[in-house]
């Protein structure tokens, strides 16, 4: 048995196996006739410490021209099993969980398979030391008490021989005392993290299909250990394109609005003029927050969930896009929105989970033939939530001819038609109100091309307006923004509304269909939006809409969410003041009114007897020549546009001297 050192094994490269066909080859011309092999094990059953590795030897007996295929059939009962890209090797990764286990692995041919069952036993570490002392660590920051490692995205896709590096975030500071390590279990991608721990490096290698892993990152601090998990989705290049062009990512706004313990959704798309396949990933964000990105029927969805309080000195989110040849990078600013909303209940809620069932699936790989038709696939998912929310689950795919039913743990995918499917995208959202979690599945035919079509569809156009505003009630807004086709096509736009709450208007081109179109790039644009006074605060929406000459187009929706004007408040520093003739006093005096932030108030007292000076909240009082004690009083009142308002006294008493 072989037993490294712990901290070199953080550092070990695995090799996923729980790809379905791994070392299969696609060449039609080899002989089926003969496809038989054996399969040898240096061991079947072994003990193993908690927390340690098993090696395996692997011996696969064939000849040359034999393509064998390899699979975990049955999981293990706890910790991982990995085998390495020769299939010389297995290993077997121990768990915290004490006790006996087992997995089978399955081996095909074309015309035999076999199956090897091996059985485990996982034991307490013989380590007999008494005098342990116990190491202090500083708790971690935001709302979990979990030692976690936060990966940038919760998935990322990476073309055959791309080479990408992400960093990689933590919810606290680095110690001797928290043991990390790192696993790398996917098929034809090699990973190691950098020597201060910020960043991993992924790198593909050849390959002949589209793959699934995953990158696990494992915290170990005061015996409690935590897994964070990222998938890793591979494409296989699928044609050897030559290209100069790089893909854009079609977006004019850099920021992106976010609320606190809540999700957001940015829509972008990318434009690449000579490439078939686009791979995406988020490489930075804050640690504050989870991502998903998926491809829709009109574009791509980026999710983000906040999770933690915002750090408004960490706030860049860097997407980067590649065709497999050449990159683009975009970066975001992520900007709080302003509210006045209490988090304090937010924070105590986490965003559910959605998984892979693998008790039923072991890939977010569905490879297809296109002959498929009524149910083409089968996808098992799984749901957790830490606060027993309840879940509403949906199903939304880059491509509008899917229809679903979901009966948990499966989405039927049904299809008329799969013979001209490349690669389309299914991905299942869980929301419990507060967050949108995703999972996507990939579905693809390899190879499935007629010819070289030049590129991908035809971008609308787009623009940087907002998807969503707070408007109160009566109130109009303009809303300054610039309208662009990527291909520099002319086209039109124009904006209605949906349920006459709110009206709207464009200025600066006609919007109507009749005006000439717009030629390339339009930056001199405005939108104005009016809400009416509804009886209680409701969202509407306004939608602006943007079609060039080849038809293609783009409906762009903002929220407008009209909210009821709130009465304004004073807040006195103290309403009841004694002083001497000569004295001065100062109170600190605050007006609240979120929708007139400059709202200032109004003063009745004795003139005769009193000075009153209110300069940036704070309230000067001071008296006149009195002949007497002075008893009295200021009347202090403020009110806003619709007539609601708050008055406070103060009570004075000033000593003739």
């Amino acid at each position: 048995m072989f037993k490294p050192d712990l901290h070199i094994a953080k550092l070990i490269l695995f090799i996923s196996v729980f790809l379905l066909s791994s070392c299969s080859s696609d060449d039609d011309d080899s002989d089926s006739s003969d496809q038989t092999f054996s399969v040898a094990l240096s061991t079947e059953s072994f003990e193993v410490e908690v927390g340690e590795q098993f090696e395996i030897e692997l011996t696969i007996t064939k000849d040359s021209d034999v393509n064998v295929s390899y699979q975990l059939n049955e999981l293990p009962d706890s910790g991982i099993v990995v085998v390495n890209s020769e299939l010389t090797l297995v290993i077997y990764v121990a768990d915290e969980t004490l006790g006996n286990g087992s997995f089978e692995m399955l081996f095909e041919s074309d015309t035999m398979s076999l199956t090897k069952t091996i059985n485990y036993i996982v034991i307490a570490n013989q380590d007999t030391t008494t005098d342990i002392d116990i190491p202090t660590i500083p708790a971690p920051t935001g709302s979990s008490d979990d030692y976690t490692i936060r990966f940038p995205s919760d998935y990322l896709t990476i073309f055959e021989n791309e080479s990408i590096t992400f960093d990689i975030k933590r919810n606290y500071e680095q110690n001797d005392n928290i043991e990390e390590t790192f696993y790398f279990n996917a098929y034809n991608v090699t990973g190691r993290v950098s020597a201060d721990k910020s960043q991993i490096t992924l790198k593909a290698l050849d390959g002949n299909e589209d793959t699934y892993g995953e990158v696990t990152a494992v915290t170990n601090a005061l015996g409690e250990r935590h897994e964070s998990k990222m998938y890793i989705i591979y494409f296989n290049k699928n044609r050897d394109l030559t290209t100069n062009e790089s893909p854009l990512i079609a977006l004019l706004d850099t920021d992106i609005t976010i609320s606190p313990y809540s999700s957001t959704k940015k829509v972008f798309d990318i434009y690449d003029p000579d490439s078939d396949r686009i791979s995406y990933r988020i490489l930075s964000a804050p640690n504050y927050i989870g991502t998903h990105i998926n491809k829709t029927s009109t574009g791509f969805d980026l999710t983000i969930n906040t999770i933690d309080d915002i750090d408004a000195t960490d706030n860049e989110l860097v997407l980067e896009v590649s065709d497999a040849y050449n990159t683009d990078t975009y970066t975001f600013s992520l900007v709080e929105t302003t509210t006045t909303t209490d988090t304090t209940e937010l924070s105590t809620n986490t965003p559910p989970d959605v998984f892979i069932e693998k008790n039923v699936a072991i890939s977010l790989i569905k490879k297809m033939d296109g002959t498929e038709t009524g149910i083409v696939a089968e996808l098992a998912f799984a749901t957790l939530d830490a606060e027993d929310d309840n879940l509403d689950v949906s199903v939304s795919s880059s491509n509008e001819d899917y229809t679903f039913r979901v009966e948990a743990p499966y989405i039927y995918v049904s299809a008329d038609d799969l013979s001209d499917l490349q690669h389309d995208q299914i991905t299942i959202t869980a929301s419990d109100e507060q967050f949108d979690s995703k999972l996507t599945y990939h579905l693809y035919i390899s190879d499935n091309y007629a010819e070289f079509l030049g590129g991908n569809p035809n971008t609308a156009p787009f623009t940087d307006l907002p998807t969503s505003i707070d408007l109160l009630e009566g109130k109009t807004v303009e809303i300054d923004f610039t309208a662009e086709d990527f291909e520099s096509h002319s086209f039109e736009l124009g904006v209605y509304d949906i349920n006459g709450e709110s009206s709207a208007s464009i200025t600066g081109t006609s919007p109507d269909t009749s005006s000439s179109p717009i030629t390339g790039l339009f930056t001199d644009l405005a939108l104005t939006i009016a809400a009416s006074s509804p009886s209680v605060a409701l969202t509407t929406q306004v939608t602006v809409w943007l079609e060039d000459i080849f038809e293609s187009r783009r409906e762009h929706v903002i929220d407008v969410n009209i909210y009821k004007n709130s009465a304004p408040t004073l807040t006195l520093e103290s309403d009841d003041i004694t002083f001497d003739e000569d004295e001065n006093v100062d109170l600190t005096l605050t007006v609240d009114d979120f929708d007139e932030p400059n709202l200032q108030p109004t003063f009745t007292y004795d003139t005769s007897k009193l000075n009153v000076v209110y300069s940036n909240g704070v309230l000067t009082i001071s008296s006149e020549d009195l002949t007497a004690n002075y008893t009295g009083g200021i009347d202090i009142y403020v009110v806003d546009e619709f007539g609601e308002s708050d008055t406070v006294t103060i009570s004075v008493l000033v000593n003739f001297i």
